[in-house]
């Protein structure tokens, strides 16, 4: 049974007017990778996404939620990939056979659950090496990188996800104070675009408490 109330809920009536009916929304996170120590490894910044109608994301939230809870070793705190995968923080006192359990569990709830999942990254190396000198520059290259990104997966999504006959995407990214005034500048030109003209709607903003959101960090990270 699909669970009566959802966080994600709110969501869909600001995102969604009265008269859709799927409802999709897509929900984006991203993160620079620079963790390794080993000489040969770059640096790569990545973002990865989900596509979730109304009804299939209320399920996921619920199912994700309750899975997490079960794990009282975790606190009741959001899943954090980069953490997880590190065995750090809450998750350090996993056993090997809870990591296990647990990964296993929420990949299996992030597959029936979600429309479509989309991850893109790039290779700093590489991109300083074909870049204008002044996307090279670290503080223009975070938000550059990004920018990029969201394209590519919005590409992605355009032409792998079928979006109802008058309806839109909303686009919803994890709260970034220094991207989000360069999403919301590309997003809007975006939506200008021939190729997504009428198909993305809202573009917000919101923190890794959202269960979506979290399933998008764990799809980054695959």
């Amino acid at each position: 049974m699909t669970p009566s109330y959802s966080a994600f809920s709110h969501l869909v009536c600001i995102g969604h007017p009265a008269s859709s009916r799927k409802r999709l929304f897509a929900m984006f996170t991203a993160y620079f990778d620079e963790s390794g120590h080993h000489k040969d490894r770059d640096k790569i910044v990545t973002m990865g996404g989900i596509v979730v109608s109304e009804k299939s994301g209320r399920m996921l939230e619920h199912k994700w939620n309750r899975r997490l809870r079960r794990e009282r070793k975790l606190q009741g705190k959001p899943f954090h990939a980069t953490d997880f995968k590190a065995r750090r923080d809450v998750f350090a006192d996993l056993d090997d056979q809870e990591w296990n359990s647990l990964i296993s569990d929420l990949t299996a709830i992030t597959v029936n659950h979600i429309e479509f999942g989309v991850a893109h990254s790039i290779l700093v190396n590489d991109w300083d090496l074909l870049m204008d000198e002044r996307f090279v520059d670290p503080f223009e290259r975070k938000r550059a990188t990004y920018i990029v990104l969201v394209q590519t997966c919005l590409e992605q999504i355009r032409e792998r996800v079928s979006i109802p006959k008058d309806e839109t995407l909303a686009c919803v990214f994890e709260e970034n104070k220094f991207t989000r005034m360069a999403i919301e500048s590309h997003y809007l030109d975006l939506k200008k675009h021939p190729y997504f003209c009428g198909k993305l709607g809202l573009v917000g903003f919101d923190g890794k408490q959202l269960a979506q959101l979290q399933v998008a960090d764990l799809v980054a990270h695959t």
